[in-house]
């Protein structure tokens, strides 16, 4: 699909750049979910008794430790859906 070796080359070029700037993204999505996470356990650990979030996506899936990390936040006592 190349008319000649040098467009080969230059789309390999452009390819492990897209490949290079993935990576980057990927990281820094990575650095971010770490520092939300270490933010939301800092203000976790002073709930009684305190809690963890050690999977950002899958521990506040449910709500419980969202819930949680807003009372915290506001200094309220917020009523769950599943409280009777």
């Amino acid at each position: 699909y190349f008319s000649d070796a040098r467009h080969w080359f230059a789309f390999q070029k452009l390819c492990g750049k897209i490949y290079r700037i993935g990576q980057r993204l990927d990281e820094q999505e990575a650095v971010q979910k770490r520092t939300f996470t270490k933010w939301i356990n800092s203000h976790l650990a002073k709930r009684t008794p305190p809690l963890v979030v050690n999977d950002l996506f899958e521990d506040i899936k449910d709500g419980v430790k969202l819930l949680a990390l807003l009372e915290v936040l506001s200094g309220q006592k917020l009523v769950s859906l599943s409280d009777p």
